[in-house]
């Protein structure tokens, strides 16, 4: 088992920023070509909240609820425009990949659960388990396997422990949308006597 290489995860989740900026800038590239007042809209938003900013650092006086009633209605206006056009009202929001963290990887100076989960895979790449798992997990995992006189598990509790491998089984694939997680079931590799079929 090799080391964390904490700099190779910052880096992904460098990329994964840069990345969904790049998606960002191309969905509102599209946005403003198809609806230029869009644009205009944005500008004048960004131009008002500049001139306040200016404004008060010269200790000018603002009027912040005319401000603040003057870009209401722009945005109105944009939302009325994007939807009528097609686009979700979220089409222009920052994207990404794990909102809690925002892909920074943390989460109030606390490692995110997404950075955990990197961590976690990286571990699995480096060890021999990760081929494993490939072939033997929930998907896989055949419950037929304890039925029947060839099994060694022939107790009274059999029956309840099936039932409850199958529980979990559907859970997992519930929870985690039909893909593969990292809970897992092994046969025990030592017995000779076992069929091979405790994975299909």
């Amino acid at each position: 088992m090799g080391n964390i290489n904490y700099d190779d995860i910052l880096s992904r989740l460098s990329r994964i920023r840069q990345d969904n900026l790049r998606r960002q800038d191309n969905r509102k590239a599209e946005v403003y070509a198809r609806i230029p007042r869009i644009k205009e809209i944005d500008d004048a938003i960004a131009h008002s909240a500049v001139q306040a900013s200016r404004a008060r650092i010269l200790h000018q006086e603002v009027d912040e609820e005319a401000l603040s009633m003057k870009n209401h209605a722009l945005r109105d206006e944009k939302h009325q425009l994007m939807a009528q056009t097609g686009y979700p009202d979220d089409y222009l929001a920052p994207i990404y990949n794990c909102p809690a963290c925002r892909d920074s990887g943390y989460v109030d100076g606390k490692p995110c659960s997404c950075l955990k989960h990197m961590v976690i895979s990286q571990l699995y790449q480096q060890s021999t388990i990760e081929k494993v798992l490939e072939t033997e997990n929930f998907a896989s995992f055949n419950p037929d396997f304890y039925r029947g006189t060839h099994c060694w598990l022939q107790l009274h509790s059999l029956p309840e422990c099936t039932e409850h491998i199958v529980c979990i089984k559907t859970v997992h694939r519930e929870f985690s949308g039909q893909q593969t997680g990292h809970s897992y079931i092994w046969r025990d590799r030592n017995r000779q006597d076992l069929p091979d079929k405790l994975y299909r």
